[in-house]
């Protein structure tokens, strides 16, 4: 896409779905824990780590989230799905 397009749809997920948890699956269970003990930096970087992007665009997505990327493709919207940070 080119940076002079105007996207329609954007599409995001928060910051704890929007992570590879450090390619453990399990440590994604960990965002659902009360972070009162651990200091925020410290829980945000254990357990979901930011994601590398492009430009915004996020190198991986939640498959949901492709999904509907996809479809909102094929139905001939302008969609971009982003990093949460780049809101």
């Amino acid at each position: 896409m080119r940076r002079e397009e105007i996207v329609e749809v954007l599409l995001t997920a928060d910051r704890t779905l929007m992570s590879n948890y450090h390619n453990n699956e399990f440590l994604g269970f960990g965002t659902c824990a009360p972070p009162n003990f651990i200091p925020e930096l410290f829980f945000s970087y254990l357990f979901f780590p930011r994601i590398k992007t492009t430009n915004g665009v996020p190198s991986a997505a939640p498959y949901g989230l492709r999904k509907i990327e996809a479809q909102l493709l094929n139905e001939g919207f302008n969609v971009n799905t982003i990093d949460p940070d780049q809101i």
